[in-house]
């Protein structure tokens, strides 16, 4: 209870990032079957690709938080998914082809590991030590289990119920602006002591 404050900005920080994971990273190779009608076996290469973009990025979005500040990297990261996913999402329905999807998932996976990483080394400098795990957990779970565990069946909803293939940019964009929001109300924790 006394740090309801903090669980709450940890959830908005933690939005944005589980929201694009679940298209960028796990919903895309079914959108590519299931929207852009390509192969199985082609549209999988999108989850491979986002995997091995996460594992290469989040390692340097780590150590250039460190550097430049946490706040800003994730609020870069963030405003430009938000800016740049659904432009992506309309080149991929104009150019369905695997070099578009792949370009996509590179640049759009490269930005959500570098909004990531910083994100989850915040929310754990955002709880003192007593509560700091009990803290984390609580925010993380709560955040994904709603935005990233029920994401992919969100934006087939979306689609189907919008009739718009475009319908998944728009849910990252608002939980970007989530992220984003959150972020104006969350301290700065790169460089200052953890008690």
């Amino acid at each position: 209870r006394q740090h309801l404050g903090k669980i709450v900005a940890g959830v908005g920080i933690i939005v944005g990032g589980t929201a694009s994971n679940a298209v960028i990273v796990l919903y895309m190779s079914t959108y590519a079957i299931r929207q852009l009608a390509m192969p199985a076996t082609t549209a999988l290469f999108a989850g491979v690709t986002a995997g091995l973009v996460t594992l290469i990025a989040a390692p340097i979005a780590g150590a250039l938080s460190d550097r430049f500040g946490r706040r800003k990297l994730i609020g870069i990261s963030y405003l430009l998914i938000a800016t740049l996913i659904y432009p992506a999402f309309i080149l991929i329905n104009a150019a369905p082809t695997l070099p578009t999807l792949l370009a996509v998932v590179v640049v759009l996976g490269a930005l959500n590991a570098g909004g990531g990483a910083p994100g989850i080394i915040t929310i754990a400098e955002l709880f003192p030590a007593e509560v700091r795990a009990t803290g984390m957990s609580v925010v993380y779970a709560l955040g994904v289990a709603l935005f990233g565990g029920f994401g992919q069946f969100i934006v087939t909803w979306l689609i189907a119920v919008s009739g718009n293939p475009f319908a998944p940019a728009f849910y990252v964009i608002a939980c970007c602006v989530a992220t984003l929001t959150a972020l104006r109300f969350t301290p700065e924790t790169s460089g200052t002591k953890l008690i």
